[in-house]
């Protein structure tokens, strides 16, 4: 009998698209394209109370009369679900409140809230951020006060983009990309060895350079055909000339402009302008200028009230995206094969339903240069507690790039959301499980709640149980389980929810559970239901600093790193997740599951006593780095309930001189090595991905420091191997009775265990140097630090692929 039935391929998390470096997600360039205005969101913890005033114990430092016309929901008591409207504020924490009504929208008398309560505030208003002169929103900044966000006039939504023109002069916003630049990179002789820009001559030797990122065009390429697009109205202009200009410039490269003459009859046009970009590749980041966007208007001539609204514009590539997402983010996801795509930024927990996924009634993806209605152009940007100012991609979105690589939706909802929105989340949660079919679906009630700053919306450490989180969970989840019971009978099986953990700090889930349980909602035990946990190498978070030669310091961190992997997802005695009734597997149901959220490198080249940076781009962006990682996931699979789990995360430069977070390298497909830009972590998951499907079943008697896992899809069996020594590995599996593996791949390298792929494709996917089958028995050779899948079909095709295959974009 297999040990896990229905395991998933490894996933990644998405995170947001960024304006300054590599994750250059969507296929319309601008962020809150649609100029919707942003939300702010607080979670307050209720002090002393009337049934008209309160004050707050968790301050959000808001000045006096910020937080009126926001809309509140109690999270947790005796009230849990009454909503009422705030009325009054005063620095330090006072409210005053009323306009009360039930979790349905009743009127009621407003009630008196006791101490420690959860309240989620929200407030929508084209204020929050200040001006956009003075402030950055969403990427957009401008010139003078002229310009600023708007609910007086629209195309569509709530909000549009208003420039006063009554003066008769010009006045512009602006929005730029690329500026983040290494200073870490790789040597030009050779495109491996790692290097600083400051230790240049040391780490690539007399007359080479260090090549830093981007190290071949910009993170944002603008090639080929493009188009820029927008709705504009003029309104109290019929005695001037509206006119919009719009310009893209990359000093030294290329400029574009245009300007129209607007329609002017006081209703809504669209205006369109293809371009061809006109980006050059580069030898280095230090070669890469910011690329700016301004959109000028003006009247002509004064004019009392003369102003001109912009609505839904649109910057990018002369072509539709059904996903919403470029072509290289699909792309290079396929060549990942993701299991399940992780939707999760922290700024998107502190909104609405309608902030998270779009408008109701939006379209998911659909992103090109005359669409509207998108889900992206009928939501804004989110705060949290006055921070953040951010605009991510809409839920939705990431549905459609599910259903287009076969992946489940792994979904991080945040404690903001009211009763109301918990069920439209769930009906439209059910909408796209039936539109893509897919097998199951994910849901995480915030993430690592401990931390409660100003950044983040969370109830904190010291209020995990009952009137906490612990209880505002499970009782989330009884109101979406019981809502996708009603709405989507026939699949709401297929949801899985999850509470939050601390990895191997078991008494944060003991005391959610506790609390859950003393508010009335114990967490069912059933599949349905669990934690999950974060795993990264070293766990530690410290890389020593090691000396010797690069290969013998490359070796020394897989050691390293390969040795710590167990200490979190081994065996009980060796593991933490899984070692008794006090871990985090002995606290949870003996039916619940326990996922990985995320996962990953956890240590930074800080230089100061511990690794350089050098040093943990040799460690955890060169070639051991597939296999250590793939050593974690075959052991969480092996520990026995834990279904899925997230790599973190598909793209980012670097985080504390190190490549810790991006799988990816870019999303450049216009310049540098052979597309797509893969780092090591990510070929590994492409191998091991090729290998995942069907049921898990142990494979016993691997020589000591290897690892192995099989799997049966029908009547094909797979398998994974992990060499985690510095020593070749031999030995044979034998499968039982089925279809044996007819190829094997694995990650190889060009030159050496040193190698990396940040300027080049020296880590590689190619066959295994040493596979045969005879019978039901098939024999192999593993390298040292290295990760190998055997898979089912006799052709080049992977199993995954070839029974599970992906959707192509389509227009």
């Amino acid at each position: 009998m297999p040990l896990v039935g229905g395991v998933y391929r490894i996933g990644v998390n998405l995170d947001q698209q960024d304006l300054g470096g590599p994750k250059d997600f969507m296929q319309n360039m601008l962020d809150n394209p649609g100029f919707e205005p942003p939300t702010d969101g607080h979670l307050i913890k209720m002090g002393s109370a009337s049934n008209s005033t309160f004050t707050d114990a968790t301050d959000s430092g808001a000045p006096t009369g910020y937080w009126v016309g926001a809309k509140a929901s109690v999270r947790t008591g005796a009230a849990a679900g009454d909503q009422f409207t705030i009325v009054g504020f005063t620095a330090g924490g006072s409210y005053a409140f009323g306009s009360c009504q039930n979790a349905s929208g009743g009127s009621i008398a407003c009630p008196t809230l006791a101490a420690g309560v959860g309240v989620a505030e929200v407030l929508t208003s084209p204020a929050i951020g200040g001006p956009l002169n003075k402030n950055v929103i969403a990427g957009w900044a401008a010139g003078d006060t002229n310009s600023s966000l708007s609910t007086a006039d629209k195309f569509e939504g709530q909000g549009s983009l208003s420039i006063n023109v009554a003066d008769g002069n010009s006045h512009y916003v602006d929005y730029g990309w690329d500026v983040e630049v290494s200073h870490n990179g790789v040597c030009s002789n050779d495109d491996v060895t790692p290097c600083t820009d400051a230790n240049q001559t040391a780490d690539c030797g007399s007359g080479n350079t260090c090549v830093v990122a981007p190290q071949a065009g910009p993170w944002h390429p603008v090639k080929g055909p493009f188009e820029i697009a927008f709705w504009a109205k003029g309104s109290g202009t019929s005695t001037g000339t509206p006119q919009v200009t719009v310009a893209l410039t990359r000093p030294t490269t290329f400029t574009v402009s245009h300007t129209f003459t607007l329609t002017n009859d006081g209703a809504w046009h669209q205006y369109t302008f293809p371009f061809t970009g006109g980006d050059t590749g580069f030898k280095g980041g230090s070669n890469m200028w910011r690329l700016d966007f301004k959109l000028t208007a003006t009247n002509g001539s004064a004019a009392t009230r003369a102003t001109i609204y912009i609505d839904d514009i649109y910057l990018g590539r002369a072509e539709n995206s059904p996903t919403g997402f470029r072509d290289e983010v699909v792309q290079t996801l396929r060549s990942i094969n993701p299991g399940s795509l992780r939707y999760g930024a922290y700024v998107q927990l502190g909104t609405s339903d309608d902030g998270y996924e779009g408008a109701s009634g939006c379209r998911a993806g659909n992103s090109g240069p005359t669409a509207t209605g998108t889900c992206d152009y009928l939501h804004g940007p989110s705060y949290v507690n006055g921070l953040g100012g951010s605009w991510v991609y809409a839920a939705q979105d990431a549905y459609a790039l599910d259903g287009a690589l076969d992946a489940v939706p792994f979904m991080t909802i945040g404690n903001a959301m009211n009763d109301a929105d918990l069920k439209e989340f769930t009906d439209r949660l059910c909408t796209a499980t039936n539109t893509y079919n897919f097998p199951s679906v994910w849901i995480e009630n915030e993430n690592e709640e401990w931390l409660n700053g100003h950044g983040h919306i969370s109830y904190g450490s010291e209020n995990l149980g009952k009137l906490g989180y612990g209880e505002e969970t499970q009782r989330n989840f009884s109101i979406m389980n019981a809502e996708a019971t009603a709405h989507c009978p026939s699949i709401a099986s297929r949801f899985h929810y999850i509470m939050g953990n601390q990895i191997c700090n078991s008494g944060v889930i003991g005391g959610e559970l506790a609390g859950a349980s003393a508010a009335g909602y114990p967490m069912p035990n059933t599949s349905q239901y669990g934690t999950d946990d974060a795993t990264y190498y070293p766990s530690t978070q410290v890389l020593p600093s090691y000396s010797g030669s690069l290969a013998s310091q490359a070796a020394q961190y897989a050691l390293l790193i390969f040795g710590n992997v167990p200490k979190s997802v081994g065996p009980p005695g060796t593991g933490c997740i899984n070692n008794g009734r006090y871990s985090d597997y002995g606290v949870i149901g003996s039916n619940n599951f326990l996922a990985i959220y995320e996962m990953g490198p956890g240590a930074g080249g800080n230089g100061h006593g511990n690794a350089a940076p050098e040093q943990a781009y040799l460690s955890e962006g060169g070639y051991p780095s597939a296999a250590w990682m793939a050593e974690s996931w075959l052991l969480a699979q092996q520990i026995g309930k834990t279904p899925i789990q997230n790599e973190y995360q598909l793209g980012q430069l670097e985080y504390q001189n190190a490549p810790m977070w991006g799988i990816v390298h870019d999303l450049d497909s216009d310049f540098g090595p052979t597309f797509p830009h893969l780092r090591p972590i990510a070929l590994g998951m492409e191998v091991m991905n090729s290998a995942i499907g069907g049921n898990y079943y142990p494979v016993s008697g691997m020589p000591s420091g290897t690892y192995a896992n099989a799997f049966l899809q029908g009547s094909d069996w797979s398998a994974i191997l992990v060499n985690s020594t510095s020593s070749n590995s031999a030995g044979t599996i034998t499968f039982p009775t089925g279809t044996v593996p007819g190829i094997c791949k694995g990650v190889l390298y060009s030159n050496g265990i040193t190698d990396n792929n940040e300027n080049s494709n020296s880590v590689y996917v190619g066959p295994c140097a040493s596979f045969s089958c005879s019978g039901q028995i098939c024999s192999y050779n593993l390298p040292p630090f290295s990760v190998e899948a055997m898979d089912p079909s006799s052709t080049a095709t992977s199993m995954s692929h070839r029974l599970s295959p992906a959707h192509r974009q389509s227009d």
